[in-house]
């Protein structure tokens, strides 16, 4: 998940190897649906999710969060049968402003991960390789945002790890590799908490902790 031009298509295609994903080069998004990307690693079938970035001006985060919902329930990845074992969240350091439309996304992520998922997330800064100088600068500027009271600190203070991506494979893949030891550690994947109300509710996404706050 992330924010248009954040990296997400990208870094599906560094891990998995595959040149035939669409990549943008300009803010405008190019995923336009969820897609599923599979390959081997370590001996392990690996299926990445890659979703439609936020901050799309052609539709709103509402519609985003809509079409990565039905997208993964579409494909059968999320639901019960078949758990996540983790998410990854890229940002790209060279966003450090946090406005308003962060902060509401970043609550409608905790809304459907629930507090007990927070450990299966990696957050995963990119665009290292674009900064000439001031690394010490951008290092800080992120570190800020797991302080109380900012963006990622309820994710990061309650097991979310914070790393770098440095847009190649090698970097790719270790961040991958947590996300196996994480679920490796907990026995597998996770119940989401949007799962676990939709399943209550019977399907009504009017009734779970993302659907209200959509709706504020």
């Amino acid at each position: 998940l992330g924010m248009t031009g954040a990296g997400k298509t990208t870094f599906a295609s560094l891990a998995s190897g595959r040149t035939d994903l669409e990549i943008g080069n300009t803010l405008k998004s190019c995923t336009q649906e969820t897609q599923v990307v599979r390959f081997e690693l370590d001996d392990y079938t690996i299926v990445l999710v890659d979703t439609p970035g936020f901050d799309d001006d052609t539709r709103s985060d509402i519609d985003i969060l809509r079409i990565i919902t039905e997208g993964l329930s579409n494909k059968g990845l999320g639901s019960q049968q078949q758990r996540l074992d983790g998410l990854i969240l890229l940002h790209p350091i060279t966003s450090t402003r946090i406005g308003g439309n962060e902060r509401k996304r970043t609550r409608l992520l905790e809304a459907i991960l629930g507090e007990h998922a927070y450990k299966r997330v990696i957050i995963a800064t990119t665009m290292w390789d674009d900064l000439r100088n001031d690394d010490n600068k951008f290092s800080y500027r992120m570190e800020g945002r797991t302080e109380k009271g900012e963006v990622w600190h309820e994710m990061s203070s309650k097991g979310a790890t914070i790393t770098r991506h440095y847009n190649n494979p090698e970097s790719a893949h270790k961040i991958i590799r947590d996300i196996i030891q994480k679920s490796l550690a907990e026995n597998g994947g996770v119940e989401l908490q949007l799962q676990r109300e939709l399943a209550d509710g019977k399907g009504r996404m009017g009734r779970t902790t993302v659907g209200t706050q959509v709706r504020k």
